[in-house]
């Protein structure tokens, strides 16, 4: 029997391939409340891990793209005496040789192209506004260029078909967000070794990132191995969306030269001028986190709606995440979508970077509270000049700004915008 372990991201990422390489026929999972039911994204049973008890001939891919988890679950299943075990991050790489290149990943071999990696590829609507503002930045910075833009599960995927289409002189671009250091290692700084190291002689820009290693052994294990490899690479360039990550990098780096400060690519999101006249509804948005980067206590959680009630708002919870896995065809209207929901409300109170980045550019008041990362406050102060923005340490600061904060006729800018275009410019072509 054909079993896989995890029926998180990685699995859904990667089911075409698993489908039609390995073909399970259940998936086991830690988590007690998808026991016993049916996962949707690929129709099969979902198990406690004793099932793997019940049976003798058995074979389990391991379908979680963290290395160290995959360490564990394997120690584990050799507890069980199960000998047949794979992971999928092992087998990606000869499944993904036997596939052939899609048509718009087959690059044109042009004098010099620029190629943007590690865009989504899952339901985060944060990221995919990132990567629209991205490409959307790149076009009108180098309108002669070939832009071409790899996503993270195509690099996974097609990493060697892809390298054999990018010569010497392309450059290398890697998308900006929260993924590099210990926190998201699959599709996250995985990728971005791997990248650096395959593409050595390239010149390669990793966009504004924010950087952070947790403070214990996984995390001082992660780092030790990041800076083995960026440091052999000598022409990278690590941006830095906050300060503290610019620190990082240049510690990673052990040179000054090569990592710049600069905001958050999503700030140069062209399209916000379209939502900010909508009308404000008496609705307060609710949009806090519920994965590891959560700091925000219980407690907490639940002052926030007692403030919202006070004020007699219609209060709707929101996410920034579809619940589905969408592709790059289908993100710039989800995208245009929650600016414009977001839009419509008189605040938003968030967790969540780009909730609070999607509220500053459709000028809806916003509080924000930081995030285990930190990176909440350090992308805040590229925009604390918009007075309907802020971020709040406590519950105490978030009960007076409140009631302060203006709700109507807020217009987005980004300060120095054009300054920030040239520097992006500048850093991209190597002068």
């Amino acid at each position: 029997m054909r079993i896989v372990w995890g029926a998180g991201i990685a699995l859904k990422n990667n089911w075409i391939l698993i489908k039609k390489y390995y073909n399970p026929e259940v998936i086991v999972d830690t988590n007690p409340d998808k026991w016993d039911s049916t996962e949707p994204y690929t129709g099969l049973p979902c198990l406690s891990p004793d099932y793997l008890m019940e049976h003798g001939d058995k074979e389990v891919l391991i379908t979680v793209g963290d290395p160290y988890v995959v360490k564990d679950i394997m120690k584990r299943l050799r507890g069980m005496n199960i000998e047949r075990i794979m992971a999928l991050t092992d087998v990606l790489d000869e499944w993904g040789e036997k596939e052939n290149l899609p048509r718009h990943l087959d690059f044109l071999a042009e004098e010099q192209k620029l190629v943007l990696f590690n865009t989504p590829e899952h339901d985060n609507i944060g990221d995919h506004l990132l990567a629209v503002s991205t490409l959307n930045l790149l076009k009108k910075i180098f309108p002669s260029n070939g832009i071409y833009e790899v996503s993270d599960i195509e690099y996974l995927w097609y990493k060697k078909h892809i390298h054999e289409k990018i010569s010497q002189k392309d450059i290398i671009l890697i998308a900006g967000g929260g993924f590099l250091g210990s926190l998201w290692l699959y599709n996250g700084e995985l990728n971005v070794r791997e990248i650096v190291e395959e593409y050595g002689n390239n010149r390669i820009v990793i966009f504004p990132q924010t950087i952070f290693f947790e403070d214990n052994t996984r995390g001082k294990m992660v780092y030790k191995e990041s800076c083995d490899i960026y440091r052999k690479h000598n022409n990278l360039t690590i941006c830095a969306r906050d300060y503290s990550s610019k620190l990082i990098g240049e510690q990673i780096l052990n040179r000054n030269d090569s990592v710049r400060l600069l905001p958050d690519l999503a700030l140069f999101y062209d399209m916000a001028e379209s939502f900010q006249s909508s009308h404000k509804k008496n609705v307060a948005l609710v949009c806090l986190r519920n994965d590891k980067e959560s700091i925000l206590g219980q407690a907490a959680r639940e002052d926030i709606y007692k403030e919202l009630v006070k004020l007699h708002y219609e209060i709707r919870e929101i996410s920034m995440h579809s619940e589905e896995i969408f592709r790059k065809e289908s993100r710039d209207s989800i995208v245009k979508a929650k600016i414009k929901e977001i839009s419509e409300a008189q605040i938003i109170v968030t967790d969540t970077l780009h909730c609070m980045i999607s509220a500053a550019l459709a000028g809806t008041a916003c509080i924000a509270f930081d995030n285990l990362s930190g990176k909440v406050s350090g992308v805040f102060e590229w925009i604390k000049d918009l007075e309907y923005i802020k971020v709040c340490k406590s519950i105490d600061e978030f009960k007076w700004v409140l009631k302060e904060l203006p709700r109507n006729n807020n217009i987005y800018r980004l300060n120095d915008r054009q300054r920030y275009v040239e520097m992006i410019k500048q850093m991209i072509i190597g002068e």
